[in-house]
């Protein structure tokens, strides 16, 4: 489904289907997506600031210059996902799976990434600036 720049914000999508979805520049801003499936969608540009996504599936997305600013990533799968320069920026991520991520040039600052696994992810350029990385797994 096809839905670019759409304003989806404050809205309730918990437990949703929403694979491969085209949410290009889309606004979820303090969206409730908790448990729903973005397996493949393309997210560039969007807009997640606020959002909550816990245990949300965002394996293999692409979410260049998306924006996750205080969302709620927990126990959320990134795995194989494109996050290309996006801004996770005082966002929580405990307990998310993000193997094979890409997170080159992505913003991390005042993040809470406490036991996040992030095995062989790209975090080229990342910035981790007061980052609570404690328990967390990155690239060796």
């Amino acid at each position: 489904m096809i839905l670019p720049g759409q304003d989806f914000s404050g809205r309730n999508f918990t437990g949703a289907c929403m694979k491969n979805f085209d949410l290009t520049a889309c606004r979820f801003s303090g969206a409730v997506l908790v448990d729903a499936d973005l397996t493949g969608a393309t997210m560039d540009d969007a807009d997640f600031s606020g959002a909550m996504l816990a245990s949300a599936n965002l394996s293999g997305t692409f979410a260049a210059y998306a924006n996750f600013r205080d969302a709620d990533l927990s126990c959320a799968n990134l795995s194989g996902g494109d996050f290309t320069a996006a801004s996770f920026r005082s966002a929580r991520l405990c307990r998310c799976y993000a193997q094979r991520a890409v997170f080159t040039d992505a913003d991390f600052r005042d993040a809470d990434l406490c036991g996040m696994y992030a095995r062989l992810a790209a975090c080229r350029g990342a910035v981790f600036a007061g980052a609570n990385i404690s328990g967390a797994t990155f690239p060796e």
